[in-house]
Order: structure tokens, then C-alpha cells, then sequence
């Protein structure tokens, strides 16, 4: 092309050399063999430059970036077929209690409904996993060894859901000690979730959470999650943490840290009603965790606090 010339191409064209812009034909009239433009002509405009996507020698992606729909649209447009990936952790959950009943079923005395295997499957889910497999078992020590064995033969982290702690009937610690599972620690100085496990054998991830649902669920997203994540090749692993004031107080009566439930509201964190280690509603509303050391008692209305933001 000369000064004063023009050409007509469609969109995703290769640009002639030396040209200014790219003009959208609904702004041109033509007329025999000239042309006129209605409206503002800017340099540049309309060309997708060589190289405004990536640079010749720049990364891509790196290691550890998670893999979305934009993702795998960009590496296709670079020319990128395939790709070395972590391979998802596989998840399984086992759930005990001779008192648990499914939902829609009549309750008797000392019944209660099961939720905690459906709201780990959630969470797993709503952070980018998936269960691979759900048992619920009876307070039995058989049926429990059996449950874990069949689930080691699927999945890389096994969560047991109640049945953790000291009781004449709690045997799920006492089925992964019989199947010689490592105890890498057992019991945090932390509320809710106190009577939490970790072990491990071979390749195999275990996790104890207690059978309170919040408790069960906290111990999930400051646990569970960030080891899914590690094993996933997932860079940052833990919660994002933020300092925040918070809206109101919060006192606490023992030398336990503690997970508050909390909604982040603007610039500031309000801590929720209703802690208990049993009590789901605060987390149904809740959209973070403010951490309270051990060694701190009490939380003051207007004070910064850390705050771990919930997927």
C-alpha cells in the first residue's frame, strides 16, 4: 500500500504493510473507486499488533496456575495442544453414627438427620473438587476397617467424619491404627475442631474431623483444602488472609484459638451469633473465619483481626 491508498479486508485479516488503521465498514461510503470516512480516524485502531498477546520468549503460564475456560482458550490460540497437569486428588468420605438417619425418613428418639457427608461433598465441589466415594457406616469397628480399606483402593484423601474421638464407641482412630496409619498429629489447641486427626500411609491422606458439622466443616477449609490444594500443584494452598476491624466484640472463655464464623461487609468483619461447634446456620451465612490466638481472650469492637476469606 502507498499514502493515500486503502484496501478492503475482513475481520481477522492479515494487515497489509504500512497501514495506519483498520477502518469498520458501517463508517464508509463508497463511491466509484474513493471512498470517504464518517467519523474520527485514529492510528492504530482496529489491528491486533504481533506479539500484544505474549512476547516471543515470555511464559505462558507457569507452574501451578489453574487451568480455566480462558485458559485452555489461550494455550489453543498459542498452538498448545497438550500439557503436563497435577492430577486431581481423589476425595472419600466416611461418615459413622449409629444415630444418623437419611433425610426424609421418620426420626425416632436419640435420631438425628445425616448432613455431614452431603456438606463435605459440597465443599469439595464449591473448591474445585470432587468425592469419589461416600460410606456411611454403623459404630462398629469391622464395618469401619472395612469402609477404609475399600476407600484406600480409590481414593488419595480419605476424611472420616465422626468417630474420632474417646468414646466407647468412637472407632474410626482405632480402625486407621489397625491398619498401621502413621499419626502425623491427633487434637489441636483450637475451637471448633479440637479432636482432629491426621495421618498418613503410603500415599494415602487422613483426616479425622469431628462429627460436630461446623467443627467438621472448619476443620475442612483450614485442613482438607489446603492439602487438596497442594497435592493439586495449587499455589497459594491456604485461605487468603486479610486484617480487617471488626464490627462488633467477640470474648472467649478458654486458652483455645478459635475459628469464628464471620461475613465480611465492606471494609469491615462481622462476627456471627450461634459458635457452636453444632450450629451450621452462622456458616450457611458466613463468608470467612476470623482467627483468635490462643493466647488472646478477647476481640474488641473496631479492632483489626485476621480474617481467613472463604472460597
Amino acid at each position: 500500500m502507498q499514502k493515500g491508498e486503502a484496501v478492503r479486508i475482513f475481520t481477522g485479516a492479515m494487515v497489509p504493510e504500512q497501514t495506519s488503521c483498520v477502518v469498520m465498514q458501517e463508517m464508509v461510503e463508497l463511491a466509484g473507486n474513493e471512498i470517504s470516512i464518517n467519523g474520527e480516524i485514529k492510528p492504530g485502531s482496529n489491528i491486533r499488533l504481533r506479539g500484544a498477546n505474549i512476547h516471543e520468549g515470555e511464559m505462558a503460564l507457569s507452574k501451578g496456575t489453574i487451568i480455566n475456560p480462558a485458559g485452555i482458550g489461550y494455550l489453543a490460540s498459542l498452538g498448545i495442544s497438550e500439557m503436563q497437569v497435577f492430577r486431581k486428588p481423589k476425595a472419600g468420605v466416611i461418615v459413622s453414627g449409629n444415630e444418623l438417619v437419611k433425610s426424609g425418613q421418620a426420626l425416632q428418639a436419640g435420631q438425628i438427620y445425616e448432613g455431614n457427608s452431603i456438606m463435605l461433598a459440597s465443599a469439595l465441589q464449591s473448591t474445585g473438587f470432587g468425592l469419589e466415594q461416600l460410606k456411611v457406616v454403623k459404630d462398629d469397628f469391622n464395618e469401619t476397617v472395612e469402609a477404609i480399606q475399600e476407600m484406600m483402593a480409590q481414593c488419595d484423601v480419605i476424611m472420616l467424619s465422626g468417630s474420632i474421638s474417646v468414646g466407647d464407641y468412637d472407632f474410626a482412630g482405632k480402625a486407621l491404627e489397625s491398619l498401621n496409619v502413621e499419626t502425623i498429629f491427633y487434637k489441636v489447641n483450637q475451637k471448633p475442631g479440637k479432636p482432629l486427626f491426621f495421618g498418613k500411609k503410603s500415599n494415602h491422606l487422613f483426616f479425622g474431623l469431628p462429627g460436630n458439622p461446623a467443627a467438621s466443616l472448619a476443620c475442612y477449609y483450614e485442613y482438607v483444602l489446603p492439602a487438596l490444594r497442594k497435592m493439586s500443584g495449587i499455589n497459594p494452598v491456604y485461605l487468603e488472609k486479610k486484617l480487617l476491624p471488626a464490627k462488633n466484640g467477640f470474648a472467649k472463655s478458654d486458652e483455645r484459638a478459635h475459628f469464628l464464623r464471620a461475613r465480611i461487609s465492606g471494609n469491615t468483619v462481622v462476627i456471627l451469633e450461634k459458635q457452636d461447634s453444632a450450629a451450621l446456620q452462622s456458616f450457611a451465612l458466613a463468608n470467612a473465619l476470623v482467627y483468635l490466638p490462643a493466647n488472646k481472650n478477647e476481640i474488641e469492637a473496631g479492632e483489626r483481626v485476621e480474617v481467613h476469606r472463604l472460597p
